[in-house]
């Protein structure tokens, strides 16, 4: 037994033995007190999206991601080699309806082609992106005219890798623009 799966069993034991409580709406918490009984969430955000689950069993912490905890409870065993995926995109969705099997491969291909998470957009239409094309122009122009990448650097927050495929058209290229339109 791999050590995340001995992690996700330590605490589905905990589960059976009363002291933590797992639904199907993806809450997972422990339960205090003798007086009617209270709940503490044990779920957390990573910093990637996910929600993970800890509990401390004699000292020792178990961390586990949420969605293999509810489908191990739920489910049964997870399968070597693969992957449970979020059908709905949202990592915080740990409900059970929301979760099925699939391998990498699969999980990647519903990202890019179903639900489209995966960043397939180009230049300015990227959120992500940090310059626009008018910017990679102005680089190019400022390299032509002999400008050193540190002085590039000052005026445009790029590392200096960035800044030299921009250049080189890697990146950034002119025919791409000409393309997409």
């Amino acid at each position: 037994m791999k050590n995340n799966e001995i992690k996700i069993q330590k605490i589905i034991m905990k589960a059976k033995q009363g002291f933590i409580e797992i639904k199907e709406n993806g809450e997972i918490n422990r339960l205090v007190g003798c007086k009617g009984v209270k709940k503490r969430s044990l779920l957390w955000k990573r910093k990637d999206g996910y929600m993970t689950a800890c509990i401390n069993d004699n000292g020792k912490n178990y961390t586990a991601f949420a969605h293999r905890i509810i489908w191990t409870y739920f489910k049964g065993r997870i399968p070597e080699g693969i992957t449970i995926n979020h059908i709905d995109g949202n990592k915080e969705n740990n409900t059970i309806e929301n979760l099925e099997l699939a391998t990498q491969k699969e999980q990647t291909y519903h990202a890019m082609y179903i639900i489209k998470t995966r960043n397939t957009m180009k230049r300015e239409k990227n959120i992500k992106s940090k310059i626009t094309m008018q910017e990679a122009r102005m680089i190019r122009r400022m390299r032509q005219e002999k400008k050193k990448i540190k002085e590039i650097q000052k005026i445009i927050e790029l590392s200096q890798g960035h800044i030299s495929k921009i250049e080189n058209n890697k990146i950034w290229k002119e025919e791409d623009e000409l393309v997409q339109t």
